[in-house]
């Protein structure tokens, strides 16, 4: 938005500034709560689940919120945000953005291509394929910066023939009410535009990327892998269904880090 606001300053129309800097601001606040908001509910889960301290999955019994996992998210935030400068937080945002959405484009990929073939899985072709993309999409990347257009010209076009390679492979049926429209084009071209951006970051940006994946790493390996579990065969037997949607029953498994939650909730799942 800083651009406009210049733009609009440099005509003379100072009161469009005003507007758009107010706007700016409104959504940045917006975007904020509603990223906090979603943090929370995360760590809530990772909680659960053993992933970090049951702690961060209690319940205010007054509100019915995640207070702890709030108040560690708020805390957090306000610390990276008064050590860190707003570039190095954006860029680090954006990149494990787009990181994660390239895993999910390649997620829909293995789903509806990912099957045995002949008594073989076919998933390590998909790999490849996908590798493949994300190796062309750095080149395009390296080759629009630097203005070789006739670089551009060759990649797009191999891109375009790995992306239709996979209409040689049988492809799954699913009876689902939305499924992703024109696969594999769509999520190649997510693959394309997600790994191209990644690309155009600095290298400090990779740099602290992989360090902040080392950091959740530790995390995992040395405290959720020793204190997660799956639920036992006394929790499933004591698993409750609910109404079915397209067949798909919903069941709600109790468990030890959930006691508190399910005493709290237990009137609006029972409406």
């Amino acid at each position: 938005t800083a651009p406009f606001a210049d733009a609009f300053e440099k005509i003379g129309m100072g009161w469009a500034t005003e507007i758009v800097s107010i706007g700016a601001v409104t959504g940045i606040v917006t975007a904020l709560l509603v990223s906090l908001m979603g943090c929370a509910r995360i760590y809530t889960i990772l909680g659960r689940t053993g992933l970090l301290p049951p702690y961060m999955s209690r319940i205010s019994r007054s509100r019915g919120t995640p207070a702890n996992a709030t108040v560690v998210t708020g805390i957090s935030a306000g610390l990276l945000t008064f050590l860190f400068d707003i570039e190095i937080l954006a860029e680090l945002v954006s990149i494990g953005t787009l990181f994660v959405f390239s895993f999910v484009a390649g997620s829909i990929l293995v789903k509806h291509y990912g099957q045995e073939i002949s008594g073989r899985s076919n998933i390590p072709g998909l790999v490849v394929r996908m590798a493949v993309q994300s190796l062309l999409s750095i080149g395009l990347c390296l080759c629009v910066m630097d203005e070789k257009w006739m670089g551009v010209l060759a990649l797009s076009a191999i891109f375009l023939v790995v992306t239709a390679s996979y209409y040689v492979i049988p492809r799954k049926k699913f009876d689902l009410k939305f499924a992703v429209p024109m696969v594999p084009i769509v999520p190649s071209l997510c693959i394309l535009f997600n790994v191209y951006l990644i690309s155009s970051l600095g290298v400090w940006a990779y740099v602290r990327f992989f360090i902040w994946n080392f950091v959740g790493l530790c995390v995992y390996f040395f405290y959720g892998v020793m204190h997660t579990r799956e639920p036992t065969s006394e929790e499933l037997s004591g698993q409750t269904y609910r109404k079915t949607r397209g067949g798909i029953a919903l069941m709600d498994i109790k468990r030890d880090s959930l006691r508190e939650d399910t005493v709290l909730l237990s009137g609006e799942r029972s409406a």
